[in-house]
């Protein structure tokens, strides 16, 4: 009886750890994920900024040029429909560019379109909107997904506030805008979206309420200053995010903390199990010795 009694002991403690172990696994699939898509987000970036950096200065003025024209075509044509040279301008490698928001941790590569596939991996330029060159009278609309369990993208956009700055790099060039408005609206209420004459907007868009998702929350920030490079040669990628040591690098470092403590913790229990077991046999064969030698005796 004492034998099983342990044995079930053993059991259960092992059954324990396992539990815990998948428990933490599932609880720290998200972050893990999210961390892995941030690494790869820079990395696309860092690959776009070299593949501009490697271009001649009259290449990439030609670049912005063909984007400037393809705004003025499509603002004559009456927006609408892309034109059939969209997936053409400002695709290096199948990137337009990206977005950096600081005050919310976002820095993520700019797609074609709005498919599935492109926000996936970062944020989509909706393709019935300006291209995000800025110019007065164009609106550039991107949108990103909200509350992926293995990213994070435009999770947290509606943290963003009046005042706050975000900015679109974008070939060589740094268009920044500051947040003007934000609002609520339903799906189909595209009035909201028009270009502003006179003006220079570029709006964010994402799902609300998280989780629902049942109408759109639309950031909209007016253009109020270059950060473009003074000597006028393309700008250099700038590291950010995970990969400088800001906020994003800090959460992350106590998350990788937290895991390699649980991983430690997890070992320790193990360790302390198998020990356990392992004197239990050596006990049970000495007890069966004890008893072969009282049994030889008599």
């Amino acid at each position: 009886m004492r034998r099983n009694g342990k044995l079930k002991a053993i059991a259960a403690a092992l059954g324990g750890l396992v539990l815990l172990i998948a428990g933490a696994s599932v609880m720290l699939y998200p972050y893990v994920s999210d961390y892995y898509n941030r690494r790869h987000q820079t990395e696309v970036i860092t690959a776009y900024a070299d593949a501009v950096n490697a271009e001649e200065k009259a290449a990439i003025d030609s670049r912005w040029e063909q984007a400037q024209d393809y705004n003025s075509e499509f603002a004559e044509a009456g927006g609408g429909a892309p034109l059939d040279n969209y997936m053409e301008i400002l695709n290096i490698d199948g990137v337009m560019g990206y977005i950096e928001i600081p005050k919310i941790s976002v820095y993520l590569p700019i797609y074609h379109t709005a498919g599935e596939e492109a926000l996936q991996k970062g944020v989509g330029h909706i393709e019935y909107s300006s291209l995000p060159v800025g110019g007065e009278g164009s609106r550039a609309l991107l949108t990103g997904h909200r509350g992926l369990p293995r990213a994070e993208l435009f999770t947290r956009l509606d943290e963003m506030e009046e005042g706050d700055v975000f900015y679109i790099h974008i070939l060589d060039r740094t268009l920044t805008y500051s947040v003007t408005q934000t609002e609520i609206i339903k799906p189909y209420e595209f009035k909201a979206l028009e270009p502003v004459c006179g003006k220079d907007l570029l709006t964010l868009i994402t799902c609300t309420p998280y989780g629902l998702n049942s109408h759109r929350l639309l950031v909209t920030g007016e253009r109020i200053y270059d950060e473009a490079p003074a000597s006028g040669e393309p700008e250099t990628y700038r590291p950010n995010g995970i990969l400088s040591g800001g906020t994003t690098s800090g959460k992350y470092f106590r998350l990788g903390a937290l895991l390699g403590l649980g991983i430690f913790a997890a070992l320790l229990l193990t360790a302390l199990i198998l020990t356990g077991v392992r004197r239990y046999r050596r006990k049970l064969r000495a007890a069966k010795h004890l008893r072969r030698g009282g049994n030889r005796k008599k």
